[in-house]
């Protein structure tokens, strides 16, 4: 964006000579600021305090975790956001920021210059969803082809878009006219966020030329038929983050008196579960039939489908990882097939997909009735959670459940 553009570095602390060292190759740096002594001296640079030099000259950027104090003070001698200054880890995003734009530019010229900047000669792309969607936008930008046409907008998955940043979004909500690629998963407008990231809104703001690719919420409980609500937002926390969804069996054997009238223990319960028959092989064939079913009338009106994939492989490979975290591969497949639809012609490869994270390390444990009564030919001896991300033994992990979730050993 700014490559062998003239710039000065504010600050000489730790940040900035991380900036310095990683990214000062790109930049013709002349010089660095300080409000105070700097500490280092970096490649024989000279450091000057703000009074001793004109700060209008270069473009600042602010190498601090404290930028902002500094920003008041650049704009109490008039200088602005962006156009003269910004900080440090604005540079070289791949994607737009555009909530941080929003917050920090309040005249529409000066947002449309910041995004025409950005975007060079691509266009811009929107992607709409859940957890899943933020998964698919890292493989699509790690495509060649993908990343020299297109510039995502750094909108946040649904459940993690906060009120205030949708109302910025709102009070500037032109700016979705120059979207040309939409692509969303079904969002209605009786959606659990708010109406106005439902896709039938957001589409009524972007251009006639935007191409509309609509996708579909995966979701896949047929691993964990014991899966229930998802746990009460009053709960711990750290609870939540370990076992996002309820187990209806283990929750009803606990509410029961027992063998002994007692309650059942742990170690009764792990038993119970263990059960090789406690899902009878013609219930579990008539819940993947109803899920496969399921799957199909969501994905009527997509104009991608991943239900050939999901149907071919989910016995032969554990697909997700709890009922709507399905593992990279799935969502890889996914991004793949989006690359297609968009242009056939392109090159799919995904350039160091070993670096895209996993969606959670959250794991539903499967039952052994389950694994048995599907005939799954994987085998499934540990499981994780996003607290310790230590492998658990199935017998662990129901313990763990029964610990957390009632408290009792």
């Amino acid at each position: 964006m700014m490559h062998d553009h003239e710039i000065v570095v504010w600050g000489t602390g730790n940040i900035a000579r991380k900036f310095f060292y990683e990214k000062g190759y790109k930049y013709n740096i002349q010089y660095f600021i300080d409000n105070y002594e700097p500490h280092y001296n970096m490649n024989n640079l000279e450091t000057y305090y703000p009074d001793e030099v004109d700060l209008r000259k270069y473009k600042i950027v602010i190498a601090l975790a404290d930028w902002k104090s500094v920003a008041k003070q650049l704009e109490k001698d008039g200088l602005s956001f962006y156009k003269n200054y910004l900080p440090y880890d604005w540079l070289d995003k791949d994607e737009i920021p555009i909530i941080d734009i929003l917050s920090n530019i309040s005249d529409l010229s000066d947002i449309e210059e910041v995004l025409r900047d950005y975007a060079g000669n691509r266009k811009m792309a929107v992607i709409n969803g859940n957890c899943q969607t933020s998964r698919i936008k890292m493989y699509l930008k790690q495509n060649r082809e993908f990343s020299k046409e297109y510039v995502f907008l750094d909108m946040p998955a649904l459940h993690m878009m906060e009120n205030d940043q949708i109302e910025l979004l709102m009070q500037n909500k032109n700016i979705l006219k120059n979207v040309r690629l939409f692509i969303s998963q079904n969002i209605s407008l009786n959606n659990a966020f708010d109406y106005r990231l439902s896709n039938e809104y957001l589409i009524k703001l972007m251009s006639d030329q935007v191409n509309y690719i609509k996708i579909a919420n995966l979701f896949w409980d047929i691993y964990f038929p014991q899966s229930g609500k998802e746990q009460d937002p009053e709960r711990e926390e750290f609870v939540r983050n370990i076992f996002p969804y309820n187990d209806h069996i283990i929750d009803e054997l606990l509410s029961r008196p027992g063998f002994t009238g007692g309650g059942y223990t742990a170690d009764e319960i792990i038993q119970i579960i263990k059960l090789e028959n406690l899902f009878t092989s013609q219930f579990l064939e008539w819940i993947l039939q109803y899920r496969l079913k399921q799957l199909r009338e969501r994905e009527i009106l997509c104009d991608i489908k991943m239900l050939d994939y999901i149907e071919e492989n989910f016995s032969t490979r554990q697909l997700f990882y709890s009922r709507n975290h399905p593992i990279n591969e799935v969502l890889k497949e996914e991004s793949t097939r989006i690359l297609r639809y968009i242009n056939p012609d392109w090159n799919l490869e995904i350039e160091h997909e070993e670096t895209i994270p996993t969606l959670s390390v959250n794991q539903e444990f499967i039952y052994p009735s389950i694994l048995n009564g599907l005939e799954l030919s994987f085998q499934k001896r540990y499981y994780s959670d996003s607290i310790s991300e230590c492998k658990y033994s199935i017998e662990e992990e129901i313990k763990k459940y029964i610990y957390c979730c009632d408290g009792r050993r």
